[in-house]
């Protein structure tokens, strides 16, 4: 399964990954090929996602516990 935030950075929409990410959408989950929103973007070449989910996840990493 593919979480909401996934399919938007697959798919390159990027005003819904920002939207995804301000209703606190999860960017560390993962798919059941293991592959986050981040290595989906990166897997894609969507650069503008790859980066600002980047920036977001460590942006945030000392805010959210992401290891749960």
């Amino acid at each position: 399964l593919r979480t909401p935030l996934i399919c938007a950075a697959r798919n390159n929409h990027l005003e819904l990954v920002y939207l995804l990410l301000e209703q606190n959408a999860d960017a560390r989950l993962v798919d059941a090929c293991n592959l986050s929103a981040l290595q989906h973007a990166r897997e894609k070449k969507h650069g503008v996602i790859e980066t600002f989910l980047s920036e977001h996840i460590k942006n945030n990493a000392t805010t959210r516990n992401y290891d749960v």
